[in-house]
C-alpha cells in the first residue's frame, strides 16, 4: 500500500467517523424542564391581632406565588414564617375562588386555584391591613 492510499483511507474513516457522530448528536432526543412561574405580590402592611404568635407585630411582607406545567391547576403560595395572612384568590376564567391560610410554616402543600387568570388580595389576619398586597398570574 502507498502513502497516498493510506492517507486516503485515513481521511475517509476520519469523514465516516465524523459524520457517525454528527448524526447521533442531532438524532439524540433532548429534555427540558417544564417551566416553573414564580410571581411576587405587591407589598402587604399591617399589624398582627391576637391569636398570633407575635401580638402587634408590624407585617412588611412579600408573598408570592408558584406555578408548575407538571402540575396543572395548583398554585404553591409562600411567605415568611412571620406572616399570619390570608391570601382571598379569584380565578376570573372559571369564577371559582377561595383562600389560603399562611400559618407561619414553609413548605405547604400547592392549593388547587384551577387553570386561568386568577388575581389575589393579601390581608393580614388576624390583625389589621393598612396595604393589602395584591397580584395577578396564570396558571396553567
Amino acid at each position: 500500500m502507498t502513502k497516498a492510499t493510506s492517507r486516503r483511507i485515513t481521511r475517509v474513516t476520519a469523514l465516516l467517523f465524523a459524520g457517525a457522530v454528527t448524526v447521533a448528536i442531532a438524532g439524540a432526543p433532548t429534555v427540558s424542564a417544564a417551566p416553573v412561574t414564580k410571581t411576587a405580590f405587591s407589598l402587604l402592611l399591617g399589624s398582627t391581632g391576637s391569636g398570633s404568635s407575635s401580638e402587634n407585630a408590624f407585617v412588611n411582607e412579600s408573598m408570592s406565588v408558584t406555578t408548575d406545567a407538571e402540575l396543572p391547576g395548583f398554585s404553591r403560595f409562600s411567605s415568611s414564617s412571620e406572616c399570619y395572612c390570608t391570601v382571598s384568590w379569584t380565578n376570573h376564567s372559571t369564577g371559582d375562588s377561595g383562600q389560603w391560610k399562611s400559618g407561619g410554616t414553609f413548605d405547604e402543600p400547592p392549593t388547587f386555584t384551577g387553570s386561568g387568570n386568577i388575581s389575589a388580595t393579601v390581608a393580614v389576619t388576624p390583625g389589621i391591613t393598612y396595604l393589602p398586597g395584591q397580584g395577578s398570574w396564570v396558571a396553567p
